[in-house]
C-alpha cells in the first residue's frame, strides 16, 4: 500500500485467496480455451484414424499393380548394379540381361498413358535407381576412378540401347521424352524454394522490391541526329514493365510520331485526296473498329495503336464551357476506354459538345458512352446536329426523354436519316442538350465516348477554323468589356446577362434587368435583380464576364458618366440597406442564390418610375447633393 505521503507499507493477508482468484480470471479463461482446442484436436485425430483404418489401411497393404511393378524394376536395377560390380572380377555378363529386362519393363509402363504418376515414381525409389545407372553407383565407391568410369559407360550403353529399341518399334512414342517429362513433374512436386515470411523494412527481398520504381536518366548518343534530345531527363519505371513497353514509351518521347507532322502527310488525308472515292463506315456494334473516329486515330488503319484524335489535333473539339471543363478534358468525349472517364460540362441547360472532323461526312449512325461522376447524370433530352460551317446547324435526331444511357460506361447507338439532296456532307458534329438529365434536376452534359459512322466524301485543310474564329470573337468581346465596361460598373448601374452567363434563370423568367449593389471586388460584383433575387457574378474572375450594361445604362459616345441613384429611389435604397445586409461575400460559382424569403413583400421595385436617372440628364453636382440629402435625412 502507498500512502498519499509517498510511503509504502506491506501487509500480510490473514487468509489466502482461492486458486481461481490467485490465478486470475484471464488465466482461467485461457485454460478453458486451451482445453477446448485440445478437445478439438483429439476429436480430429480420432476421426482421421477412423478414416485411415476404414479406407487407406487396406489400400496400403495391397498397393496398386503399377507400384508393385515399379518396386520390382527398382530391385532388379539395384541387383544388376551389384552383380556388375561382382561380375567384373569374374568377367561375367549376367548383370546386363537383368538390367535390360528391368529397363524394358520400365519403357513398357511409360508407353501406357496415364498409368504411372509422378508421385508413384518418386515414392518407389525409381529416381535413385536410375541415377545409379546413368551416374555413379553406390557399388562404385570402393573402385578406382578409372574402373568407375568404365562401369558407368557400360550401364549407360545398356540404358541407351534399351530406349532406342523401344523408340524404333513405335515411332510415334518417344519413351525417353516421356521419361524426361515424368522426372520434371517429380522435381516440380518435391522442389521447395526458400520463402521469406518477414522482410525487414528497407530490404530488397520479397514483394517489397516490386513496390520500388526504377530510376533512369536519359542520354542521347552522339551518333543520333534524328531524335529529340532529352538528355538529363529523369524517368521512373515500374519493376514489372517490359523492355518493349519501355522502348515504345521512349520512342514517343524522342522520335516524331505520324501525328507530329503536317496534316497533309497523314495517310488518311492522302488516301482521300488521291483516290477521290468515297469511304463508307458501317456500324456493327458499339465502339467497334469500323467507326470514323477510330479510323482517324489509327491514321486510316495504318497504325496498330489508336490515339485520341482530339488530344493530338487530328480533330477539333469544343464545348459550351470553352477549353476548360469542370471535370475532364475536351478530348475525353472521344475516349474508347470501356471504363468511363469523369467528363462533363457545367450545369447549363444549353450545354453542348462539338467536333470538327476535318472531313466531309454523310452520317448514317452514331454511338455515345455515358461518363462517370455525378450520379444519374445520363443524357435524356438532346439533339444530334451537323453543320458545314460551325454556325448554322441542322438537326438529324431529336431525343426526348431517351433512356438508352443509364449507368456510367453504358453505351447506345442511333441510326440517322439521310438529308435529302445533300451530296457533300458535313464536317461539324454537335451534341446539344435541350433539357434535364437523368436526375430530373440538373443539366450536366456527361460524355465519355463518341463514334460516328457514314460515308466520307472529302477532306478539309483548314481544321478547326470555325472554332478558332469563335474563340477569337470571344477574346475580342472580353477585351472590349475589360477596357470599356468595367469602369462604368458602379452602385446603381443597370445590367443584364452577358457573354459568359451560366446561372440559369437567376435574372428572372423571362430575362430581366438588375442593379449593381456593390463594388467590383476580385473580379466579382453583387447584383439585385428586379424580380427580387441577389447574387455575385463574375466580371473578370476566371476570365469570364457574366454581365453587360443594360440599354439605359450603356456609356454614350461622348463619355458620359454612369448612372447614379438619386431622389426617392436613393432613399429607398439606403433604407433597405439598413434593414437588409447586402450580399458582399463571394458565393460558390456552382450554387445559385435564392431570394430572401423573410424580406418585405411590399418592397418597391427598382424597375419602377423611381429608378436611377440616366447619365445623359444627371450631372455630378446633382448626384452629390442628392446623396448628401439622403444621408442627412
Amino acid at each position: 500500500f502507498e500512502s498519499n505521503r509517498g510511503t509504502k507499507h506491506s501487509f500480510t493477508a490473514e487468509t489466502s485467496l482461492g486458486p481461481e482468484f490467485a490465478a486470475g480470471w484471464t488465466g482461467k479463461r485461457g485454460k478453458r480455451l486451451r482445453s477446448k482446442i485440445e478437445a478439438m484436436k483429439q476429436k480430429v485425430r480420432v476421426q482421421a484414424q477412423d478414416i485411415y483404418d476404414k479406407y487407406f489401411k487396406a489400400a496400403q497393404a495391397q498397393p496398386r499393380g503399377v507400384v508393385a511393378k515399379l518396386g520390382t524394376i527398382v530391385a532388379q536395377i539395384e541387383r544388376a548394379c551389384q552383380k556388375q560390380y561382382m561380375s567384373n572380377r569374374e568377367n561375367g555378363s549376367g548383370w546386363r540381361e537383368i538390367l535390360q529386362c528391368a529397363l524394358h519393363e520400365l519403357t513398357g509402363l511409360l508407353q501406357e498413358e496415364g498409368v504411372v504418376s509422378s508421385y508413384e515414381i518418386h515414392s518407389s525409389g525409381l529416381v535413385q535407381a536410375l541415377l545409379s545407372v546413368v551416374a555413379t553407383s553406390p557399388w562404385d565407391q570402393a573402385s578406382t576412378p578409372t574402373k568407375t568410369n568404365k562401369l558407368q559407360k557400360q550401364r549407360v550403353s545398356v540404358f541407351r540401347n534399351c530406349f532406342k529399341e523401344k523408340a524404333g518399334e513405335n515411332e510415334n512414342v518417344n519413351t525417353a521424352m516421356i521419361l524426361v517429362h515424368k522426372l520434371v513433374s517429380v522435381l516440380e512436386s518435391i522442389e521447395k524454394m526458400p520463402i521469406y515470411l518477414y522482410d525487414s523494412p528497407g530490404s530488397c527481398y520479397g514483394l517489397q522490391i516490386l513496390t520500388r520504381r526504377l530510376r533512369f536518366r536519359l542520354e542521347k548518343a552522339s551518333s543520333e541526329s534524328s531524335l529529340i534530345d532529352r538528355t538529363g531527363r529523369s524517368l521512373k519505371m515500374e519493376p514489372l514493365s517490359t523492355v518493349t513497353q519501355l522502348e515504345r514509351y521512349l520512342l514517343k518521347m524522342v522520335a516524331k510520331q505520324w501525328y507530329d507532322y503536317e496534316r497533309s502527310t497523314f495517310a488518311f488525308v492522302r488516301r482521300l485526296k488521291e483516290s477521290g472515292t468515297r469511304l463508307t463506315f458501317r456500324h456493327q456494334h458499339d465502339f467497334d473498329d469500323n467507326g470514323l473516329i477510330y479510323w482517324i486515330g489509327t491514321n486510316g488503319k495504318t497504325c496498330p495503336e489508336w490515339v485520341n484524335p482530339g488530344q493530338y489535333g487530328l480533330v477539333a473539339v469544343s464545348s459550351s464551357d470553352g477549353r476548360n471543363l469542370p471535370y475532364g478534358r475536351l478530348e475525353d468525349i472521344l475516349s474508347r476506354d470501356s471504363s468511363a472517364l469523369n467528363c462533363h460540362t457545367n450545369d447549363d441547360k444549353r450545354a453542348w459538345f462539338s467536333v470538327d472532323l476535318g472531313l466531309w461526312l454523310l452520317p448514317s449512325s452514331y454511338t455515345l458512352r455515358h461518363a462517370r461522376g455525378y450520379g444519374r447524370s445520363a443524357l435524356r433530352n438532346w439533339l444530334f446536329q451537323v453543320s458545314k460551317d460551325g454556325t448554322n446547324w441542322t438537326t438529324l435526331y431529336t431525343h426526348v426523354d431517351d433512356c438508352s444511357l443509364n449507368e456510367p460506361g453504358s453505351t447506345a447507338s442511333w441510326p440517322l436519316e439521310p438529308v435529302a439532296d445533300e451530296s457533300q456532307g458535313y464536317r461539324h458534329l454537335r451534341i446539344q442538350q435541350t433539357g434535364k438529365n437523368a436526375s430530373g434536376q440538373t443539366h450536366y452534359l456527361s460524355l465519355s465516348g463518341l463514334e460516328v459512322y457514314g460515308t466520307v466524301t472529302g477532306v478539309c485543310e483548314d481544321l478547326g477554323k470555325a472554332a478558332k474564329e469563335a474563340e477569337a470573337n470571344l477574346r475580342r468581346q472580353r477585351r472590349l468589356i475589360r477596357s470599356h465596361v468595367l469602369k462604368h460598373l458602379v452602385v446603381g448601374t443597370r445590367v443584364v446577362r452577358g457573354l459568359d452567363w451560366k446561372w440559369r434563370d437567376q435574372d428572372g423568367t423571362p430575362q430581366g434587368e438588375g442593379t449593381v449593389t456593390g463594388e467590383l471586388h476580385n473580379g466579382w460584383i453583387d447584383v439585385t435583380w428586379d424580380h427580387g433575387g441577389s447574387n455575385s457574378y463574375r466580371m473578370g474572375a476566371e476570365g469570364k464576364y457574366d454581365l453587360k450594361l443594360a440599354s439605359d445604362a450603356e456609356p454614350s459616345a461622348t463619355g458620359a458618366k454612369p448612372a447614379t441613384p438619386t431622389g426617392k429611389w436613393c432613399k429607398n435604397f439606403n433604407s433597405s440597406n439598413e434593414s437588409k445586409s447586402v450580399l458582399t461575400s463571394r458565393k460558390s460559382s456552382s450554387t445559385p442564390s435564392l431570394p430572401d424569403a423573410t424580406e418585405n413583400q411590399s418592397r418597391s421595385s427598382v424597375a419602377s418610375t423611381d429608378q436611377a436617372a440616366s447619365a445623359d440628364n444627371l450631372a455630378a453636382k446633382q448626384a452629390a447633393q442628392a446623396l448628401a440629402e439622403s444621408v442627412l435625412s
